[in-house]
């Protein structure tokens, strides 16, 4: 996925939370949106969102498992929610897709 299809957005979940997250040495990280990534968070409602801001802001505590087949990829289960992601270089976290457990490995 080239860097032009994607938003960085520091608040995309909740306008008034604070991006990045901190990794294991206590160093920050920014978080990257895909536009697709955009789009659902918008449509979900006010308990999913904060559950899934949650989860992303825990990373890389949480339930989170390579994905098969892919060199790069990792996904983080959010109750029935699928979050796919990878890290960008040391300091950023790309959030890829965001789906329902059914259908996020479609299309991957």
């Amino acid at each position: 996925m080239g860097k032009h299809y994607v938003d960085k957005l520091k608040a995309a979940v909740d306008k008034n939370a604070e991006s990045g997250i901190m990794d294991m040495r206590g160093e920050k990280m920014d978080i990257e949106y895909s536009k697709q990534a955009v789009k659902t968070i918008k449509g979900l409602d006010r308990s999913a969102k904060q559950r899934i801001k949650e989860a992303i802001e825990n990373i890389p505590h949480g339930d989170i498992k390579p994905l098969r087949g892919s060199k790069d990829s990792l996904r983080l289960r959010v109750g029935d929610w699928r979050i796919l992601f990878s890290y960008q270089g040391e300091n950023i976290i790309l959030i890829e897709k965001i789906a329902p457990r059914g259908g996020v490995y479609k299309g991957v």
